[in-house]
């Protein structure tokens, strides 16, 4: 999750053909064979959103469907952003970066605008941990 200051965050206006809907969500990303979580979610960042952080802070991991795959997340909290200009989406990514009040996006989880779990996950996490 991207804090851009106290009060907002970065997120993905992002196509997802599996459901034919444009879902909010945070920054995220698959790890490349052999790289860490923490350069991984660097790198994320900045791709998606052509930001880049110089403070992050490790929330832990999200196992999100045990009963199915082995499917690990890793969540992190990016602080103290700034514009790299590397702004370097997958060709099947149709992604916009909106900017939004943290007060909004609870708003917005509570009554559905977003649905994405990992986004809902690391919000829930990043308060319980005091980095939102």
């Amino acid at each position: 999750m991207a804090k851009l200051n106290e009060k907002t965050i970065l997120l993905l206006n992002q196509y997802r053909p599996s459901l034919k809907e444009w879902l909010l969500e945070i920054p995220a990303g698959t790890l490349e064979p052999n790289e860490n979580p923490l350069p991984a979610a660097k790198r994320e960042l900045e791709e998606e959103t052509g930001y880049r952080a110089s403070r992050w802070h490790n929330l832990g991991k999200l196992t999100p469907m045990a009963g199915f795959c082995n499917e690990i997340q890793y969540l992190f909290v990016a602080e103290e952003l700034s514009l790299s200009n590397r702004l370097t989406q997958d060709e099947d990514e149709v992604i916009e970066v909106q900017k939004v009040e943290i007060s909004e996006l609870l708003k917005m989880i509570q009554d559905e605008r977003v649905t994405d779990a990992k986004t809902i996950a690391t919000v829930s996490k990043a308060m319980l941990c005091g980095k939102l």
